[in-house]
């Protein structure tokens, strides 16, 4: 019985991760999400966003096809792992798309996360090997527990605010 028991957990635990990357999913990320907003509505303590995206990605594909963009992704899904602490929720959102749910009220933590993100990609940039290289953007937002808003309107913000910038080197 408790090997059906273990079977069933680890049959269920790949709902919410992202097959290619080892990544959250959507799904894992919007639960858990809402639960950290639930946190921060009674600590009275903001959340930030980050969300990045792989520019270029349909350009790639055409130019480099398939294989090629899933090297990228798993290069992406490697610096967003680099760059983040361990308490950090890290998701694959969309084929070329990730969200950073920064946790804790760290001051400077999303500068931190940032510059970490610039320059890892920076790193993988100055490799110069075959392919097409690694440039992405990212946005971010914050959550207000004095003006709350859905994760899906923090992501717009996050995509098109004043914050999204490109990292390319």
């Amino acid at each position: 019985m408790a090997d059906e028991t273990n079977e069933t957990a680890e049959d269920t635990a790949g709902i919410w991760s992202d097959q290619a990357t080892g990544l959250y999913n959507l799904d894992a990320l919007t639960l858990i999400a809402e639960h950290r907003m639930r946190v921060s509505n009674r600590a009275k303590e903001p959340i930030v966003i980050v969300f990045l995206w792989i520019d270029a990605l349909d350009d790639v594909r055409r130019d480099h096809g398939d294989e090629e963009v899933g090297r990228l992704i798993g290069e992406a899904a490697q610096v967003v792992r680099e760059a983040t602490r361990e308490s950090d929720v890290v998701a694959r959102i969309g084929e070329g798309s990730f969200c950073i749910l920064l946790t804790g009220a760290a001051p400077g933590a999303e500068a931190m996360v940032l510059s970490r993100l610039v320059e890892a990609v920076a790193v993988r940039r100055s490799d110069d090997g075959p392919g097409a290289p690694l440039s992405v953007s990212v946005g971010t937002a914050q959550y207000d527990p004095d003006n709350p808003a859905g994760l899906e309107e923090l992501l717009r913000r996050a995509d098109a605010g004043p914050g999204a910038a490109a990292a390319e080197d």
